[in-house]
């Protein structure tokens, strides 16, 4: 078909000027398998930039990627609560430190991804809120089928008050309880998940590449039907939550006099997107 074609103008140039505006779907050194590999093969937002710009011959805009509204994912909940599902395999735990309170996020892991929310508000500098913490990560999840599974794996933020945080996974740690420090890092050349270094020479840091976990959380969230990497919402939450899930967007930023594709914080609380992330 390509062979066959022929070129016809579309617009009025300048004299003895041609140009031209090509996808390389129409090359004849490219097939439909190399631009489908060239496209599984950009994971990040620059990486696809360029995919659209130079292989499609299309803008590419980020932000539109994937696109999140609250009251969408608010819409879309449902009860989640004990007993759980059959299928349920696994439990982790994320924990954003802030200021003034914990927020956790338990995720659920199974055939269709569940999840249940717990919120502790609170000075993280207290050890109340910490004993409650410590409670909560001791809770058992009742499955419909008998079993009763615990939290099996804890990733709490390190990216403030760590000295608390190091006194609580020590903690969790001699109780046999999985429980690691984490620190979010931005940038997406970073590793998913990669070992950093002593926190206060006491114990091994994880940094999470926060950047491409937020984009796999976001995508995870967009999918509007069951199935693999779906994550179902619960209902026993407030709105503010589901503001948190959607609470950051890809823009461009000037970083170091180059483009780069960064995330920006829409709403002041986006806790609950970081405790997915975690």
């Amino acid at each position: 078909m390509i062979e066959g074609g022929t070129w016809q103008a579309t617009a009025v140039g300048e004299k003895g000027i041609r140009s031209y505006h090509l996808t390389d779907l129409t090359s004849l050194f490219s097939t439909m398998a190399s631009v489908a590999h060239q496209y599984e093969a950009a994971a990040t937002p620059e990486q696809k930039q360029a995919f659209y710009n130079t292989t499609l011959a299309q803008v590419y805009d980020a932000g539109t990627e994937v696109e999140l509204s609250s009251s969408e994912l608010q819409q879309r909940a449902e009860k989640i609560g004990p007993p759980y599902a059959a299928n349920l395999l696994f439990i982790s735990a994320g924990v954003d430190v802030q200021a003034d309170r914990l927020e956790v996020t338990f995720l659920g892991v199974h055939s269709d991804q569940t999840f249940s929310v717990l919120k502790l508000m609170g000075d993280t500098s207290r050890d109340a809120v910490w004993r409650h913490l410590d409670e909560a990560m001791g809770s058992t999840f009742k499955t419909t089928d008998g079993r009763t599974l615990p939290v099996q794996i804890q990733a709490i933020d390190s990216g403030f008050n760590a000295d608390q945080v190091i006194k609580f996974v020590l903690a969790q740690r001699k109780k046999a309880r999985s429980a690691y420090a984490v620190k979010g890092k931005e940038g997406f050349d970073r590793l998913p998940l990669a070992q950093g270094g002593r926190l206060k020479g006491q114990m091994r840091l994880l940094i999470v590449g926060s950047d491409a976990g937020k984009l796999a959380v976001q995508k995870a969230l967009a999918l509007q039907e069951i199935g693999p990497g779906y994550i179902r919402l619960p209902g026993h939450v407030d709105a503010d939550y589901f503001e948190g899930l959607a609470s950051e967007e890809l823009r461009v930023k000037v970083i170091k006099g180059a483009r780069r594709y960064a995330y920006h914080r829409t709403v002041k609380r986006n806790e609950p997107l970081d405790c997915l992330v975690s």
